[in-house]
């Protein structure tokens, strides 16, 4: 599976035409950083016959509630789209012979 890491959100945005399901996963960062908190989002897409992760961080300055910040993102509105507290994680098997 292959991830893509977006710069700006208003791309990660111009692709949600191309994800799997009505669904945006979100997470927030474990490190502790003293100027704010990170947020990852993700979704499921396809391109051609694969499957693929779109991932954006955003950064919330000066905000260490996660209360807060989970209100900012209920604020985001994208149509059919739900943001949801979650993971998706890549699992790569190797069979050697």
């Amino acid at each position: 599976m292959i991830i893509i890491k977006v710069e700006k959100v208003d791309d990660f945005v111009a692709f949600l035409d191309r994800r799997i399901g009505n669904e945006v996963f979100y997470e927030f960062s474990d490190s502790n950083e003293p100027l704010g908190t990170t947020v990852f989002l993700y979704y499921l897409a396809k391109i051609d016959n694969l499957t693929v992760i779109y991932q954006v961080d955003l950064f919330f300055p000066k905000i260490h509630d996660k209360t807060e910040i989970q209100k900012k993102l209920d604020q985001f509105e994208f149509g059919q789209i739900r943001l949801i507290p979650g993971k998706i994680r890549e699992i790569l098997m190797s069979i050697s012979s």
